[in-house]
């Protein structure tokens, strides 16, 4: 169990240093830009809609469904080229878990959250210093989970080793990259209140 418990910590853990590392390597690039040389687009117009199917593994390395419905509902650009989209998406965690040294005991875990997100993407970026990032969007989110969790076998009479039904804080961290306008591909970092996890997918843009 400690073992499981530290993998959640090390995805929480990723997450943040995927964050920075992200924050030093275009820093450079963001201070030597001009505005004129260097001005693109954001990925996304106001109310522009993203519904993401992905799957992937949480809690003890099961697999899960982690789907979302994104709505984009703020966009600034700073300096006139710096573009920053915020969003509100209702994000939701599927996943079954069953002790492997114990015969028949698990849990059924449906999770549903609400969270705010924050996007950088690079749409239009020919005439940049980075070309190759033209396609990717970088985004994170954060907000309040409930948990609906049903427990099988000994874990209906004894203590589970997570807790039950509740609120919690999910956080994730991830990238998109555009394959066309309206699809992308995405990898995502997360964790949903007890546990982490990885998630990839598509992300369809509407």
């Amino acid at each position: 169990m400690q073992a499981v418990f530290f993998w959640g910590d090390k995805g929480m853990k990723s997450a943040k240093a995927v964050s920075v590392a992200l924050l030093l390597i275009l820093l450079p690039a963001l201070l030597n830009a001009q505005a004129d040389d260097a001005a693109w687009d954001s990925a996304y117009d106001r109310w522009d809609v993203a519904v993401s199917l992905s799957g992937g593994v949480s809690y003890g390395l099961r697999l899960a469904a982690f789907p979302s419905i994104e709505l984009i509902a703020y966009n600034i650009k700073i300096d006139d080229y710096l573009p920053l989209d915020f969003g509100v998406s209702v994000r939701s965690l599927v996943t079954r878990y069953e002790n492997p040294e114990v015969a028949g005991a698990g849990w059924l875990q449906v999770g549903v959250g609400v969270s705010v997100t924050a996007h950088l993407s690079f749409d239009d970026l020919e005439l940049h210093a980075l070309p190759f990032m033209e396609n990717f969007d970088f985004y994170a989110a954060v907000g309040p989970a409930y948990d609906f969790i049903t427990y099988a076998g000994l874990y209906n009479v004894t203590h589970p080793p997570i807790p039950s039904n509740g609120i919690g804080i999910t956080t994730a961290a991830g990238v998109r990259y555009f394959l066309f306008d309206w699809l992308a591909a995405n990898v995502e970092l997360f964790n949903w209140r007890f546990s982490s996890g990885l998630a990839v997918g598509l992300t369809f843009k509407l």
